[in-house]
């Protein structure tokens, strides 16, 4: 079998059966939160991720799973981060 049709088929195994998993980068953009306060909410495992070595990797249904049922935020801040929210939404 030729190099290129071993790949094609090794990527389509992936995305069938592989979850997507993102980088903290990605997931911050999505959130539209600061380095700081994603790093929190995985150290707090506020948001389920697991970490490889150094380097965290966050699956993309576990994110959706936060935005649809983000957790209750004390005094007001339910606000800030439903206009958060919102914004996010409005740019995709």
């Amino acid at each position: 079998m030729e190099h290129s049709a071993c790949q094609e088929r090794l990527e389509a195994y992936k995305e069938e059966h592989l979850p997507v998993v993102l980088t903290p980068a990605e997931a911050m953009d999505i959130l539209g939160v600061g380095k700081n306060t994603l790093y929190r909410m995985l150290h707090s495992g506020q948001l389920p991720a697991i970490r490889i070595g150094r380097i965290w990797r966050i699956n993309l249904e576990s994110l959706q799973a936060y935005l649809s049922h983000p957790p209750t935020l004390p005094n007001g801040c339910n606000d800030a981060a439903n206009r958060t929210r919102q914004r996010n939404r409005s740019h995709h």
